[in-house]
C-alpha cells in the first residue's frame, strides 16, 4: 500500500487488503494503518505483518506478529500444542524471558531434548510429549509472575518467527479479605466519623468489593459497589 496524492493505493502485492471482511486501512502523509478483523472461527495466530519505505524495499521496516492469547487461572496447568509436517524430526521451543530455549525431538519412538536445554528438562515445571507430527508442552502450576510470558515452537525447516506463538494471561483470584475494625460491633459517637476499611489480596482482574449497609432490623438493605486498588 502506498500514499500518493493524499489517497491510499493498494498494490498488487498487497491485494489481501481488498478483503473488506478481514481488513480495513487508511493512510496520510505520516501514518499507514491496517486494522485486522478476524472472522469468527478463523485463527490469525502467527501471521506476520510488515511495512517499510517503498524507497528501501529490502531495508528495515516495522514488523508485527499476531500471538494467540491463552488465559489460565493461577495454579492451573496450561498446554501448548505445535503441529508440524510429517517429515520434521524435531521442533525448537523458546520462552520469552532470559535465554531459555529448548528442543524436543523424536528418536526410536521417544522424546529427546537437545543438549543445553534450559527449561524443558525441569520436570517439576514442564511435561512434554512428541511424535512425528505433534510436539506438546504442558506448563505445570502457572503462577501470576508468568503473566505475559510467551512461548514459541519453530520446526527447523521453517524460518525464524514462522512457528506457533502463544502469550499467557494469568487470572489470579482473591485469596484473602480483611476488614477493620475487626470487631463485629463498633461503638460510635453521634456526628463523629468512623472509617471501615476492606482490604483484599492482589488479584487479576482487579477485585470488586461490595459494601453493605443494613438499616434497623436488617430490612431494606442498601449497598454500593466500588473497585479497590489492589492490582498485580
Amino acid at each position: 500500500m502506498r500514499f500518493q496524492n493524499e489517497t491510499c493505493t493498494v498494490l498488487p502485492s498487497d491485494s489481501f487488503l481488498t478483503d473488506e471482511s478481514r481488513y480495513s486501512y487508511r493512510c496520510n502523509s505520516t501514518v499507514y494503518q491496517v486494522t485486522v478483523h478476524p472472522p469468527h472461527g478463523e485463527s490469525f495466530n502467527n501471521r506476520i505483518f510488515d511495512c517499510r519505505d517503498a524507497i528501501q524495499p529490502d531495508g528495515p521496516g516495522s514488523t508485527w506478529m499476531i500471538k494467540l492469547v491463552q488465559e489460565v487461572t493461577e495454579g492451573d496447568d496450561i498446554t501448548f500444542v505445535c503441529r508440524v509436517s510429517s517429515n520434521e524430526t524435531y521442533t525448537n521451543w523458546d520462552l520469552n524471558f532470559g535465554s531459555n530455549t529448548g528442543a524436543a525431538g523424536v528418536m526410536n519412538g521417544g522424546c529427546n531434548t537437545s543438549t543445553g536445554t534450559t527449561f524443558l528438562d525441569n520436570t517439576s515445571k514442564y511435561n512434554y510429549t512428541c511424535n512425528n507430527t505433534v510436539y506438546q508442552i504442558t506448563k505445570l502450576n502457572v503462577q501470576r509472575s508468568e503473566h505475559n510470558d510467551m512461548y514459541m515452537c519453530t520446526p527447523p525447516s521453517q524460518l525464524e518467527g514462522n512457528g506457533s506463538n502463544w502469550i499467557i494471561k494469568v487470572k489470579a483470584p482473591v485469596t484473602s479479605v480483611t476488614i477493620s475494625p475487626a470487631n463485629s460491633h463498633v461503638n460510635v459517637t453521634e456526628h463523629t466519623p468512623v472509617e471501615f476499611t476492606c482490604t483484599t489480596s492482589t488479584s487479576r482482574p482487579t477485585a470488586s468489593v461490595y459494601t453493605f449497609k443494613w438499616k434497623q432490623q436488617h430490612q431494606n438493605s442498601n449497598y454500593r459497589k466500588y473497585n479497590n486498588n489492589n492490582r498485580l
